[in-house]
């Protein structure tokens, strides 16, 4: 990613489950390098056009399958359904219909020089206009072991891949290994317990940190 950047846009899509985490823990860890120097705004699309058929109904569904183990089972059963190679394109042709028109007003409205997306769904809707808005676009990627289909659209400049096994799986899933880094910002609380993620943030991007990087 060579394009200057002045106008950051954290995109996020807030269900309960931690995703709004990594979103605010970016955004103060490029704070904190670089005070003044770049505008930075965190947005949840999801507020604007919930995937669900409802507003809010992304994160009740987590909210009421994470208290239910049966609950729970039959959720992660149709995760897996529609993570699928079969089933994924027509999840994708779906969000694409309800939230597309939104989303795409919304983006385009906030012209940033660089996207940060904080949600798969998000990566691989915002990220096909890309060109056309004329951004550079990173995504986070948080799942720990297989990744959504969503995260391996390859349509982003960078993907920042958790572990080495998402890693190893966005690769099988055909994102070339030159457009990942690995190691940063886990999903679950417990595998900081010793560092806080603002920390944890601070020192990969101090680590990495160069005129290209952002």
């Amino acid at each position: 990613m060579t394009k200057n950047v002045s106008k950051i846009l954290i995109a996020v899509g807030d269900v309960a489950a931690g995703h709004s985490v990594p979103a605010a823990a970016i955004k103060q860890a490029i704070q904190t390098l670089h005070p003044e120097r770049y505008k930075i705004e965190v947005v949840d699309f999801f507020q604007y056009r919930d995937p669900f058929p409802f507003k809010g109904g992304s994160a009740a569904s987590v909210r009421i399958t994470s208290t239910n183990p049966f609950l729970k089972q039959l959720n992660a059963a149709f995760w897996h359904l529609s993570n699928s190679r079969l089933i994924h394109p027509f999840e994708r042709l779906f969000i694409q219909k309800r939230c597309g028109r939104h989303y795409y007003e919304l983006l385009r409205g906030k012209a940033p020089d660089l996207l940060i997306t904080v949600h798969p769904y998000l990566s691989e809707i915002l990220g096909q206009w890309r060109d056309l808005l004329n951004f550079q676009h990173a995504a986070v990627v948080l799942e720990l072991g297989t990744p959504m289909r969503s995260s391996a659209s390859n349509s982003f400049d960078l993907a920042i891949s958790p572990t080495a096994t998402t890693t190893r799986r966005l690769c099988q899933m055909g994102v070339p290994e030159s457009k990942i880094k690995t190691g940063l910002f886990p999903f679950h609380p417990r595998f900081c317990s010793s560092r806080s993620r603002n920390a944890v943030s601070y020192t990969h991007l101090r680590a990495h940190e160069t005129e290209a990087d952002l």
